[in-house]
C-alpha cells in the first residue's frame, strides 16, 4: 500500500481484488524457483480488518498463505497500515488494545504455517509511521509481541525493518523498554554492497552498545533499480552482499517483480520502480535472477559473525538469503531523497 499515492491496494499487487491473485499465482511460482529462505509480504491491517473491530476479510490473507505453504515457502507477514476506524490515518499510531486484538486474531489464524511476524515497516520514516520510538515500543512492538507469543512461542518477532542502519532510533527501543519483545532487528539499505555491509558492522556496533551483542541482524531490504535484462548492477550487489563476511544473518532483496506505483481516479501509472528481479510481465527474467538462484544454492564454508537467522551458525558467509515484497511481491520501492527509495 502506498497511501499517499493510492488509498488502498495497489491495482497492480496482490491484493488487488481484481488481479492480485494472477500475480501471486506468477510470483509464487518464480520465488519458488528461486529457492529462497525466506518471503517478505506486506498484510495491511487497513485491508484485512476494515471496516471496524473484529470484523475481518480474511479471503486474500488465506489464498497467500496457503499458496506459500503449496510452494514451500517460509512467509514473513509484515504488519501495518491502521484502518481508518483504528486511527485518522494509516500511518498513525493505533491504540495498543486494538493493535495487540488484530494481531491475535492473525497469529492465531495462521500459527500453523506463519513463525515469522514483522511488526511495522520503516517507522523510522513519518510517511509510514508518525509516532515516536516510545509510541512505537508501546503501541506496536510490546503488544504485538505478547499477542503472537500467547499463540505461538515457536515464532520469531522481527522490528520493523528501519530506513537506514538508524542506530539513533534502534537505540531509543531499548531505552523505552523494547528489551525482550523482539527476537531479530531489521533495517533496509540502498547502498552500495559494500556501503550495505559497513552499515551492518556499524549497526551491530549499536546493538553491542546496548549490550544485545548476540541479536541477530535481518537486512529486510536492498536493491537497485535497474531496466535492462542485463542487470549488471544488480548482479553485483547481490554478489557482494551474499557473498562477503558481514553480521547479517538474512538478506532480504527487494523486490521480485518491476512495478508500477498506481495513482487515483481513475487508476494510472504513476511511477515505474525497476527494482524486480523479473520484469513487469512476470516471465522476461533479469540475469540477476539466475545468479541469485546460484548464490542461493551453492555450498559455502564460512560463517558469519551475526549467526544464522535463528541466532545460530551459518554455512554462508552473509546467512540466507530472502526475497522482500511487502505490499506485494513486486511493490518496488522508487527513488526519493530519503534512506528509504520509495515513493
Amino acid at each position: 500500500m502506498r497511501p499517499w499515492r493510492y488509498v488502498g491496494p495497489n491495482p497492480d499487487g496482490w491484493w488487488d481484488p481484481a488481479d492480485g491473485k494472477t500475480f501471486i499465482d506468477a510470483e509464487m511460482a518464480l520465488a519458488d524457483r528461486l529457492h529462497v529462505q525466506t518471503l517478505r509480504v506486506e498484510f495491511p491491517w487497513w485491508i484485512i480488518e476494515p471496516a471496524a473491530h473484529g470484523v475481518y476479510e480474511w479471503s486474500r490473507a488465506d489464498y497467500i498463505v496457503a499458496s506459500a505453504s503449496a510452494h514451500h515457502l517460509r512467509l514473513q507477514p509484515v504488519i501495518a497500515w491502521a484502518p481508518r476506524w483504528a486511527a485518522t490515518s494509516p500511518s498513525m499510531p493505533p491504540s495498543p488494545a486494538d493493535f495487540g486484538a488484530f494481531v491475535t486474531a492473525l497469529a492465531s489464524r495462521y500459527q500453523a504455517a506463519v513463525h515469522d511476524w514483522e511488526l511495522w515497516n520503516e517507522p523510522d520514516l513519518p510517511r509510514y509511521f508518525t509516532g515516536t520510538e516510545e509510541q512505537y515500543v508501546n503501541d506496536i512492538l510490546i503488544p504485538g509481541s505478547q499477542a503472537i507469543r500467547a499463540v505461538d512461542r515457536t515464532a520469531r518477532v522481527i522490528t520493523g525493518g528501519t530506513s537506514s542502519a538508524n542506530c539513533g532510533w534502534i537505540g531509543g527501543l531499548y531505552r523505552f523498554g523494547a528489551r525482550g519483545s523482539f527476537d531479530i532487528v531489521a533495517f533496509h539499505d540502498y547502498a552500495s554492497g559494500a556501503q550495505v555491509n559497513d552499515d551492518a558492522v556499524a549497526l551491530r556496533r549499536c546493538l553491542v552498545a546496548n549490550g544485545d551483542a548476540e541479536r541477530p541482524i535481518w537486512l529486510g531490504e536492498f536493491g537497485m533499480a535497474e531496466n535492462t535484462v542485463r542487470d549488471a548492477g544488480q548482479q553485483a550487489l547481490l554478489s557482494t552482499v551474499l557473498t562477503s563476511f558481514s553480521p547479517i544473518a538474512m538478506a532480504q532483496w527487494y523486490g521480485l517483480r518491476d512495478d508500477f506505483g498506481m495513482t487515483c481516479c481513475p487508476a494510472q501509472v504513476a511511477v515505474a520502480g525497476y527494482w524486480g528481479l523479473v520484469q513487469h510481465d512476470d516471465v522476461t527474467l533479469k540475469d540477476g535472477f539466475s545468479l541469485l538462484q546460484r548464490l542461493i544454492i551453492q555450498p559455502t564454508p564460512t560463517a558469519s559473525p551475526g549467526g544464522d537467522s535463528r541466532g545460530g551458525p551459518v554455512p554462508s558467509p552473509t546467512g540466507d538469503a530472502g526475497s522482500t515484497t511487502e505490499a506485494r511481491p513486486t511493490a518496488a520501492p522508487q527513488p526519493t531523497p530519503s534512506p528509504s527509495p520509495r515513493a
